[in-house]
């Protein structure tokens, strides 16, 4: 009897009687006979009778079982794998899936745990259900092709942070060297932020639990775009201003994560900060953003500021001048003109209303607001 029939009667016995055991020996088998073994393996997906009908008419799959058995069935097609360092076999063939929804022979919650490095080549790991994992690396990294990894790009990026420091010319207060809080002593900062409408049109996600989880000293939200030599957005986050000028996490960390971007290493990026009705403004150079690093960026310095588009708005304890984002900015666009003026003129007189036409920020809509909008020097972001 061929060792191909021996497989047909043991396999057809061994099913009716004792289904787990054999796709225990199977997973064992997969560890040592490269892509033989990988073939088996991805059978699993669907039942082990499948496995059992596939491998009496297709054969051993891809290349040869011992010396002289033949290759039975068709060629093998384009195959990806785990690889598992210090092994030679593939243990999981590139288009199965290991989950089996329908008789759960193997299913899976996490399907790498490492506690060192992990590396895909696009994909993220991804679990369907609350199930066992089936493989775990203490010291070895896990190279991943073609199956789904569910991470975020690349684990360098969470360590990548930015600290950003600015002042808003709306309501800088020169005595005490900081801006005033009003929105957040008479509770009207938004848990959401607000620049997911025109002409921000940022979708992201950014919130507060509730009201009370924002911090006493917050002035409002900003928003923060990293752009590339070609002035394209590559990263944009939302973020709360602080009144000493210090920009932090909703989680109220001051090192700001760019989430799952990876900044390329070599080049310079510049940083955008935008207010819903001020004039942007952007760092005077572009900087370099290292991996696992901090970057620092103090924008309260006009000479960190391209064009040195802000306004003096104080002196600090050292006698050196404090500058602030030009106020007066009601559209949200690019420019301080006459169309702010138009629509801040005639804006309904209101208190208590989180309103871009509040341009001094103390929570009021009303003649103070319009004298502001009257004396604001005509203005263009210049990022």
């Amino acid at each position: 009897m061929s060792l191909k029939q021996k497989i047909q009667t043991n396999l057809k016995f061994e099913y009716n009687s004792f289904k787990t055991p054999i796709v225990l020996s199977l997973i064992v088998m997969s560890m040592f006979m490269g892509a033989f073994g990988g073939s088996v393996f991805g059978l699993l997906s669907s039942n082990f009778k499948i496995f059992a009908d596939n491998i009496f008419s297709t054969g051993y799959g891809c290349g040869t079982f011992g010396q002289s058995e033949p290759k039975y069935g068709v060629a093998c097609t384009t195959a990806t794998s785990i690889v598992v360092p210090n092994s030679s076999s593939s243990l999981i063939s590139s288009s199965l899936s290991i989950v089996n929804s329908s008789n759960s022979l193997i299913t899976l919650s996490s399907i790498l745990s490492s506690s060192s490095n992990i590396i895909t080549s696009s994909s993220t790991i991804s679990s369907a259900s609350n199930t066992p994992s089936i493989i775990s690396s203490s010291s070895q990294p896990v190279i991943a092709s073609s199956l789904t990894v569910s991470s975020s790009s690349n684990l360098a990026a969470l360590n990548t942070t930015l600290s950003v420091k600015v002042n808003l010319g709306a309501n800088f207060n020169a005595a005490t060297k900081q801006m005033d809080n009003n929105f957040r002593t008479r509770s009207m900062i938004p848990t959401s932020h607000p620049y997911n409408a025109q002409p921000f049109n940022y979708s992201g996600t950014e919130a507060f639990a509730n009201s009370s989880s924002i911090p006493n000293d917050t002035v409002d939200w900003i928003l923060i775009d990293i752009k590339d030599t070609n002035n394209v957005s590559v990263f944009t986050k939302a973020a709360i201003l602080k009144q000493s000028g210090n920009v932090v996490d909703v989680n109220g960390s001051q090192n700001l994560s760019i989430g799952s971007f990876v900044p390329t290493q070599g080049y310079n990026y510049k940083i955008v900060i935008r207010h819903r009705n001020s004039v942007a403004i952007a760092t005077n150079q572009n900087i370099a953003l290292v991996l696992n690093t901090n970057t620092v960026v103090d924008l309260t310095k006009n000479i960190n500021v391209k064009g040195s588009n802000q306004v003096q708005v104080g002196i600090d304890t050292s006698n050196q001048p404090i500058y602030g984002m030009r106020k007066g900015n009601v559209t949200g666009n690019d420019a301080i003109d006459a169309q702010d003026r138009n629509i801040g003129l005639n804006a309904q007189e209101s208190d208590g209303i989180y309103s871009p036409n509040d341009t001094n920020l103390d929570g009021t809509v009303d003649a103070q607001d319009r004298n502001v909008l009257l004396a604001a020097p005509e203005a263009s972001e210049n990022i």
